[in-house]
């Protein structure tokens, strides 16, 4: 069974590139701590007990003579060496060999090599007083006892490397942290920002930020923006000017149609005209629906209710029921939201009766249902009437449906918000709609 290493790794940039920094620089502190460990404060260890050891050994030497000069001598000198000495007749060490560890095993051993007497270690520790050793030394009818404290037989350096290493390397990690926090912050802003594009808000305040890579890459955003922008523009241009010139003539034929009396082939050619009037008003609804608009925060059971609202007093069968849930405002443009539910409750009326309209909110989405009791759409053609001027009625008859456009339409209106629409069969027998727009 193969170890999958993806799941341990970190799954954002911003960890990524932390741990490209950190793991290197650990492995190099570890790395340094320990060649220094094992050269320099083990020597430097070896040295600071062979020199206590030679003192303690010196001492011992001059002590070994049996008059009173060589007692008092003995006690001099260890007292300009630094240990408190005393020498005290008629004591004898412990008979239980002492077992020692660290640095009084290394002690023990100096001391066996330059000493020819039997001894002792003890370490005191009092919490009022800095920690110190004893060394006892059988002299055969007395015993000296010399008093010294832990720091001679501690490397201070060591600590001190040790804190700087640490210091520096959790300062350049702050450094580290904080720059590419920078970094990562703005392309986590580049992603917020096309995000927000993509479900039709306007870009405020974005600025090209951070190293030279990223700033490229924000320019190339915000002309990318400006070139989809452009060219929106254009085409919502070009089609409402072709929508409203064709206005003209169509009016024109209608008119000569009215003055050549009537007959089958002038009872033709209006339906063609009235048809054609239809697909240009698509045309030009479209175009409305492309028009910029600015988003506001709106509670969806509002603006549905409102709808609804409006078809009643038409005398319109509809029934609205709104969530229970706590609902959070959606960021929308409202005009465009209204289109789009014009046209799906118009269509609904054209194939059925009766209309019932609910919402509801799931994690970071509001969606919106739209049942009706009519005879509903074939599952496999579901895709296929979203298509500009595609019908159901193939006759393409005037009478029975509109131009083909109603649902293109609402699902530009729809995805423009960054949402989705899908159909389903309804509760109700007919056609559900479902819209789903995303809570920002």
């Amino acid at each position: 069974m193969t170890l999958n290493l993806k799941k341990f790794l970190p799954k954002t940039l911003f960890q990524r590139f932390l741990l490209i920094i950190l793991l290197p620089t650990i492995i190099a502190q570890g790395i340094a701590v320990y060649i220094f460990y094992e050269r320099h404060w083990a020597s430097t260890q070896r040295n600071i007990v062979a020199n206590l050891g030679e003192e303690m050994a010196a001492v011992t030497h001059i002590a070994e003579g049996k008059s009173d000069h060589n007692q008092d001598e003995a006690l001099k000198v260890a007292t300009d060496l630094g240990f408190n000495a005393a020498i005290r007749k008629d004591r004898k060490l412990p008979e239980a060999p002492p077992n020692y560890s660290g640095e009084r095993l290394l002690l023990a051993k100096e001391l066996q090599h330059r000493l020819a007497h039997p001894f002792t270690i003890s370490k005191m520790e009092d919490p009022s007083e800095e920690a110190f050793y004893i060394i006892r030394i059988d002299l055969g009818d007395r015993l000296l006892r010399l008093k010294f404290s832990n720091k001679r037989l501690t490397n201070s350096s060591t600590y001190i490397f040790i804190m700087w290493m640490v210091g520096s390397a959790m300062l350049l990690m702050v450094v580290s942290i904080l720059f590419l926090k920078n970094q990562v912050n703005f392309i986590s802003r580049m992603a917020q920002a096309a995000d927000e594009i993509g479900k039709g808000h306007e870009i405020e305040n974005f600025k090209p930020r951070g190293a030279l890579e990223v700033r490229q890459a924000a320019l190339a955003f915000i002309k990318m923006q400006e070139r989809i922008k452009r060219q929106i523009e254009q085409r919502i241009a070009m089609l409402a000017g072709i929508s409203h010139d064709l206005r003209t003539p169509l009016t024109r034929m209608k008119l000569q149609l009215a003055l050549l009396g009537t007959s089958e082939e002038i009872g033709n050619l209006g339906g063609d005209i009235d048809e054609m009037e239809k697909m240009i008003e698509g045309y030009i609804n479209f175009s409305k629906g492309q028009e910029s608009e600015e988003s506001k925060e709106i509670r969806l059971s509002e603006l549905l209710g409102s709808v609804a609202d409006n078809y009643r007093r038409q005398g319109k069968s509809i029934e609205f029921k709104p969530t229970k849930k706590d609902e959070r405002p959606v960021k929308l443009r409202e005009n465009a939201i209204k289109r789009m539910l014009g046209n799906i409750i118009d269509n609904a009326f054209r194939h059925g009766k009766n209309v019932h309209v609910s919402n509801d909110a799931v994690g970071n989405s509001a969606i919106i249902f739209i049942d009706d009791d009519g005879p509903g759409i074939p599952e496999d053609m579901r895709e296929e009437v979203f298509k500009p001027f595609f019908r159901l009625d193939f006759s393409r008859n005037a009478d029975t449906g509109g131009s083909g456009l109603g649902l293109a339409i609402t699902l530009d209106i729809v995805r423009a918000h960054g949402g989705d629409i899908k159909l389903d069969v309804s509760p109700l027998g007919g056609l559900r709609v479902m819209v789903r727009l995303p809570i920002t």
